[in-house]
């Protein structure tokens, strides 16, 4: 989902546990995965796409993903060129206890589905 798409379909909450799974700072990629356990058969990554900055726990025991009401603070620190603002998201990440952020352009989620 990119910034428009994006606004439309948050919040999103998982109830499942994540880890920051990778961080590839050449394509500024960050991945939060959650593994098959016995809850859930799947695993899940939440990937967030040319990443401007970020601030966050290694893991969380549940996720919510929320449009920052705080752009203009959390972009003092990040620094983002005002022509490029409007194609940047801040996005609230975390749990019920631990807050973080990401600023992206994209954010995708993919489900991997164990086959029996």
């Amino acid at each position: 989902m990119n910034v428009q798409e994006l606004r439309g379909r948050l919040p999103l909450r998982f109830e499942r546990r994540f880890r920051v799974w990778s961080y590839t700072v050449s394509q500024r990629h960050l991945v939060l995965r959650s593994d098959r356990n016995s809850d859930h058969d799947d695993t899940l990554d939440v990937a967030f796409m040319d990443v401007a900055g970020m601030k966050l726990r290694h893991s969380y025991d549940r996720l919510s993903i929320s449009e920052s009401v705080d752009f203009e603070s959390l972009n003092s620190f990040v620094g983002i060129p005002q022509r490029l603002v409007g194609t940047y998201a801040a996005l609230d990440v975390g749990d019920d206890v631990h807050q973080g952020f990401v600023i992206c352009r994209v954010l995708e989620i993919r489900v991997d589905r164990q086959v029996p």
